[in-house]
């Protein structure tokens, strides 16, 4: 067998091949000797520089630093390296032949590994040659900096070609990073036109690296060095180590990339989030034909449009189709659901994206982690520089994806994103992106409401830029999508309700016409109607249908006439009832619930998790929970106070919202009140200074919810209060009425806040200056 070894020679050496050639040159003095003396040793070996190749052809070189600086080397050419087939020497000297030594072009670079071999030079076998290579000895490449030594100690003075003690100028040999270019194979570089560069160890830079990986995805950046592909001594044969010394310098720690990369992205706004769980879903049999022309242009290769849009009213069933076709996509790059529900950050939108692509495709996330390891503050960046970085920089100019079939990227629910500037811009780039790069294999799956500013946005664009997939309430397709949903929806809850079991059909059909005809094609109703009636903290399917066919038949008849000009009409009605079952003596405290969970407007940051909304309220469990007892067809609330401690109160739909915002148009002016009245309900709790010993004033206080670990709930109580009161430019007129709750809140609050967690924005103009 064939031992191949690449040498790195990191000291000048020079030796000219063409003066060797020649026949009639004198024979060096050497070859009369003394048999007592040793022979010469053969003249130094030199690759010539870039400059010396350019005039003698057979010549090769290797340059290198100044002995007192640290040594770098330009690997120039390359020999191959193989045990002899003749001859019987079994010393381990090495034999450079002339007229079989031929230069081989340099194939690439490859970063350092980081091991140090001990290798005797004792060996069995027969002395090395270099040899030309041929297809049976293919090259192997000398990396340009390699931390293999072969450290074999001094041989006999007598044996010729003998190897001296390892110092700067060590030979190496089978770096591991060799490995890491099998899978590469990159273009021969071309030495005469341009001198290949050093590559640092252990550092990452985005050198491209023209290598196709797969059918597909294309490696842009160079290959890190380690022991992939086997090993240091991957394939290797014929040779035996002798007391080896292997020294290993790696980090043994965990890659915390991906973890800290999540923490930039929205959480639960992927398509397979648990927050989500059960996301919608399109009903068997129902929006078949948008769900296929979704799908027709998702499979098409190239698709004739790379951007759609499908816009529709509040409850027509939008994201259902977008969660059902981004499930089936065989090519799914990235899904992102915005929603009101705290999912509507677009500071985080296009990182999101760029999370998503990364944790399915290897070859993006080295790109990724290249340009996040150079600048880090990406993620502090506007969205336009954002979408540079992660999407047209990689996609469009580096064509890191190359394949036939579009990587698909569904946006759903824009107008919930967070503020309509950023609604637009978002859009922008997508479409800016399209005209600029239409060839570059991506699709965007859009969805909508129909907000007049996003209108004015596609409205003026190219008809051949986009396509539109329109959804209509109250269309003959709607309908029937609607109706298959409400009858296989109600013979569910037939089946699995023991005290519907004997009847052989519920409901009767007159009711469920009247059911079907109310819906009015709006999917948001009839899922809002099957939860109403199946609510399980009633129990009573029966009952709650009944209550059902009665807000159907009270509908005011001014209300009929506002059907055609408000589809959402019927929907509100519902939402009456629903809120009406409310008791009255819980009504006020489940608004206030309300207000802090982020269901109606006002709170700052998009409201609290359940358990410490409750908390600041002072409620218990058994009263927060009965607050919302009666609300579960249109919140998903969490089950149990454990829950409740890192999860949030959601609206099943945003339509909800809505209508609270309607029926409260003053909601965020009243949230003021609340809040504060709050805030000194909390510090009536604390005792006057002096009346306790050595007690801080937060321990005056109860935590009636679990908390996270660690966690400082009396401090936090007593803390936001304080905040509040400060915040609020209701405060003066408390102290001038001279309300004795606050009179004694002023006595004992702290004047040290932290703005970032208070229920309300603190304002410049109030009473207090907050520090």
């Amino acid at each position: 067998m064939n031992l191949k070894k690449a040498f790195h020679f990191e000291k000048t050496i020079r030796f000219d091949f063409w003066n060797l050639k020649r026949k009639d040159k004198p024979t060096p003095t050497s070859q009369h000797c003394d048999q007592d003396q040793s022979p010469a040793p053969p003249p130094p070996l030199a690759i010539p520089t870039m400059h010396d190749r350019a005039i003698n052809d057979d010549a090769f070189s290797v340059t290198t630093t100044d002995q007192n600086e640290p040594p770098t080397t330009t690997i120039v050419e390359t020999a191959t390296v193989q045990l002899n087939s003749e001859g019987d020497n079994p010393s381990s000297g090495v034999f450079l032949s002339s007229n079989t030594l031929k230069p081989t072009r340099l194939a690439t670079s490859a970063q350092a590994s980081t091991t140090s071999l001990n290798i005797h030079p004792r060996r069995s076998g027969k002395p090395a040659v270099l040899e030309p290579p041929s297809a049976s000895t293919p090259n192997l490449v000398v990396p340009a900096a390699v931390s293999q030594h072969v450290q074999p100690p001094n041989t006999s003075p007598n044996t010729v070609n003998s190897i001296r003690t390892p110092d700067e100028n060590t030979i190496y040999l089978n770096s591991p990073a060799l490995a890491a270019q099998k899978s590469a194979q990159p273009t021969a570089l071309n030495p005469s036109s341009s001198p290949p560069s050093n590559i640092p160890s252990q550092s990452l830079t985005d050198t491209v690296v023209r290598a196709s990986y797969g059918e597909s995805w294309v490696s842009i950046v160079a290959p890190q060095a380690s022991s992939t592909g086997g090993g240091s001594f991957n394939q290797a044969q014929n040779f035996i180590l002798n007391n080896p010394t292997f020294n290993e310098m790696s980090s043994n720690g965990p890659d915390t990339f991906m973890r800290d990369f999540a923490n930039q992205t929205i959480r639960g706004a992927a398509v397979d989030s648990s927050a989500r769980d059960p996301p919608p879903r399109c009903h068997p049999g129902t929006r078949l034909s948008t769900i296929e022309e979704t799908r027709t242009l998702c499979m098409a290769s190239p698709p004739p449009k790379r951007l759609a849009w499908i816009v529709g009213p509040a409850g027509v069933g939008k994201s259902a189709i977008m969660q059902t076709v981004a499930e089936t996509s065989p090519n799914l790059g990235a899904a992102l659901f915005f929603s009101v529900n705290g999912r509507n950050d677009s500071t985080k939108a296009i990182a999101t994206l760029a999370y998503q692509v990364a944790t399915k495709f290897p070859h993006y996330l080295d790109y990724i982690r290249v340009r996040l390891t150079k600048d880090p503050t990406i993620f502090d960046k506007a969205m336009s520089v954002q979408f540079n970085e992660f999407i047209t920089e990689p996609f469009a100019k580096r064509r890191i994806y190359r394949g036939t079939q579009s990587l698909i990227i569904f946006i759903d629910g824009i107008d919930e994103c967070d503020s309509i500037p950023a609604q637009c811009e978002l859009l922008e780039l997508i479409s800016d992106f399209i005209i600029q790069h239409p060839s570059t294999p991506l699709l965007w799956i859009t969805a909508s409401r129909p907000e007049p500013h996003l209108t004015g946005f596609f409205d003026p664009l190219d008809v051949e830029l986009y396509e539109k997939t329109e959804l209509f309430v109250d269309s003959d397709q709607s309908r029937a999508d609607v109706e298959k949903y409400l009858r296989d929806s109600f013979t569910k809850i037939h089946s699995k309700s023991p005290s519907l079991r004997f009847r052989p059909q519920w409901p009767t059909e007159h009711q469920l016409i009247k059911i079907i005809a109310a819906a009015r094609g709006l999917f948001a109703y009839g899922s809002t109607a099957v939860r109403f009636v199946d609510d399980p903290k009633y129990g009573n399917p029966q009952s709650q249908l009944q209550l059902l066919l009665e807000t159907i038949d009270n509908l005011p008849t001014a209300q009929h006439d506002e059907l055609d000009a408000d589809p959402m009409a019927l929907l509100y009605a519902l939402y009456d009832r629903i809120m009406s079952c409310i008791p009255k003596r819980t009504f006020l405290s489940t608004i206030k619930l309300l207000y802090f969970v982020g269901i109606l407007p006002g709170c700052e940051g998009g409201g609290y998790v359940f358990n410490w909304a409750a908390e600041f309220l002072r409620m218990t469990p058994e009263i927060a929970y009965g607050c919302l007892h009666h609300l579960h067809s249109v919140l998903h609330i969490p089950p149990t106070p454990e829950n409740a401690v890192d999860n949030a109160v959601e609206v099943h739909h945003k339509s909800f919202k809505d209508y609270l915002e309607k029926k409260f148009p003053n909601a965020e002016e009243e949230y003021e009140k609340v809040a504060l009245d709050a805030a000194f309900a909390i510090l009536k709790e604390v005792a006057p200074e002096g009346s306790v010993i050595n007690c801080q004033p937060w321990d005056c206080f109860t935590p009636f919810w679990l908390h996270r670990e660690g966690y400082d709930a009396k401090k936090g109580l007593y803390r936001e209060a304080s905040g509040t009161i400060q915040s609020s430019k209701l405060t003066c007129s408390r102290i001038i009425s001279r309300d004795s709750d606050t009179i004694h809140a002023l006595r004992v609050m702290t004047p040290h806040i932290t703005l970032g967690s208070l229920p309300l924005k603190p304002s410049l103009d109030t009473w207090l200056t907050v520090r």
